[in-house]
């Protein structure tokens, strides 16, 4: 369930938060991300520790007791590595950079770039979600 509910809501993040704060000036999106950005971060942390823990814990048991259903898990957390990746080289850097930068240029710049980088780790979570699935378990 947990991956699951990482998917959606970095998913919701992609089609609804992400083209919203692209049509904005990059000043109004600066000040904006210095409200938001704490209450994003309690939102987003334990979902993503949470769904990137879970798919590691049940590929290690599913393994372990020889169900047949572990190559789908082994595929989910994979992914949920990769996820936790993105987060550690580069949506950590880009977040901070949101933070302390006033330039709208740069502001503008890392938030082309977040964009496509998002989508690229919300496919990755859809893809681990399904794996889930596939394992028969979702978790």
């Amino acid at each position: 369930m947990a991956t699951g509910l990482l998917a959606g809501a970095l998913l919701t993040e992609a089609c609804i938060l992400v083209p919203y704060w692209q049509k904005m000036p990059a000043k109004t999106f600066l000040r904006l991300h210095h409200k938001m950005a704490p209450s994003l971060f309690r939102y987003f942390a334990p979902l993503t520790v949470i769904g990137t823990l879970l798919p590691i814990i049940t590929f290690i048991f599913v393994y372990s007791t020889s169900k047949a259903s572990w190559p789908a898990w082994l595929l989910s957390a994979i992914c949920a590595v990769c996820l936790l990746s993105f987060y550690l080289l580069f949506f950590r850097q880009a977040n901070n950079r949101f933070s302390t930068t006033t330039d709208p240029e740069i502001a503008a710049k890392t938030l082309a770039a977040w964009a496509k980088v998002h989508m690229i780790r919300t496919l990755i979570a859809i893809v681990g979600f399904s794996a889930a699935i596939w394992g028969g378990m979702p978790i």
